[in-house]
């Protein structure tokens, strides 16, 4: 189940403001703080997040061997709605799966990165000990 409080919980380890964190991912503080309030956030704006913070969006939920479901809207707001139909179960995992695939490429790039700026380090250093 998504829980808001745990964005909040590594914002502060990671001394990002709630002003700070809303303007770079195109909220205002009040819309952030309303979203917050209510737990709720569009899939798209969890994905920011978990970029901005430099985690991944499954540090968002919470897991309480339960059932849930992810209530999907036209505009994709996720909502920690407790579910007892498998269906709905089988919803949030494909759901789930998808927030995976997807920070699975977000991980890619930073590794693809990080390749990149030892390369050149390395370069750097051959051309130092010349």
């Amino acid at each position: 189940m998504f829980d808001s409080t745990k964005i909040e919980k590594i914002r502060k380890l990671k001394k990002i403001s709630q002003t700070e964190l809303a303007k770079n991912i195109g909220m205002t503080r009040t819309g952030y703080r309303n979203a917050l309030k209510n737990n709720e956030f569009k899939a798209s704006v969890l994905e920011k997040i978990a970029i901005e913070l430099n985690t991944s969006i499954t540090n968002f939920y919470v897991s309480d061997n339960k059932n849930y479901q992810v209530v999907k809207e036209e505009d994709s707001v996720l909502y920690g709605a407790k579910s007892y139909r498998n269906t709905d179960n089988i919803d949030f995992l494909k759901q789930k799966i998808g927030f995976l695939e997807k920070e699975i490429i977000h991980l890619q790039t930073i590794i693809e990165k990080q390749e990149r700026y030892i390369k050149l380090l390395e370069k750097n250093n051959n051309t130092d000990e010349s």
